[in-house]
């Protein structure tokens, strides 16, 4: 039996002009914020254990240096001076809140809202900056007690620039959405991980 063939498409795809708006964000922490960048030297570390023969002194873990580890846990701007957060996790807790406190779908949004850099600076004063001691449990079967020595800014604030698709979410609900992230919390020790760090006021909202 012969098939039919298909009539030739004739309409044009035309795909609409993406109506992408810009807003600037400014939140300010109400709990302190840690934060624990993977330092360079810890990465090396990491590799000269895994690589050296077993019994070897590079295998064998060296003496901590709580300063170095305080100072390599910040992250930099790429002026080597200001400090700065992941920009995907401002934009992770977003996501996070809408699946927990919305049912506004995780993939949709991920798509509507974009942060386009990598840091976000911190303002801060210099007398709210400190090291912190933490005590964790590593894995394990034991679950032994280490120390964790960390970046922690008692104060802080710092503008987040969002994009976002206004065909898909409009601008009060990015607002409010941006809001709840703060149950969701930033870096270490935040409640989505049974912590109280990382938690802040949305502020100020301008149109960029």
């Amino acid at each position: 039996m012969a098939t039919k063939k298909k009539a030739p498409v004739t309409e044009e795809l035309k795909i609409p002009k993406p109506n992408i708006k810009n807003i600037m964000l400014t939140i300010v922490g109400t709990t302190p914020l840690i934060v624990n960048r993977f330092s360079e030297r810890a990465m090396d570390e990491i590799e000269k254990k895994q690589t050296s023969p077993a019994g070897s002194k590079m295998a064998k873990r060296k003496v901590r240096d709580p300063e170095a580890e305080y100072e390599g846990s910040i992250y930099l701007m790429k002026d080597g001076k200001n400090h700065g957060i992941k920009a995907m996790g401002f934009k992770n807790a977003m996501i996070d809140a809408a699946g927990t406190f919305t049912e506004f779908p995780k993939t949709s949004l991920r798509r509507a809202i974009h942060i386009d850099r990598d840091l976000l600076k911190i303002e801060f004063d210099e007398k709210d900056l400190h090291m912190d001691r933490s005590v964790v449990r590593l894995a394990g079967p034991s679950r032994p007690a280490d120390l964790r020595y960390r970046a922690r800014y008692e104060k802080w604030s710092v503008k987040v620039p969002l994009k976002y698709n206004a065909d898909i979410i409009d601008k009060n609900s990015v607002v409010n959405l941006a809001s709840l992230a703060s149950n969701i919390g930033l870096h270490e020790h935040r409640p989505d991980k049974n912590g109280t760090f990382g938690q802040f006021d949305v502020t100020e909202v301008h149109d960029a």
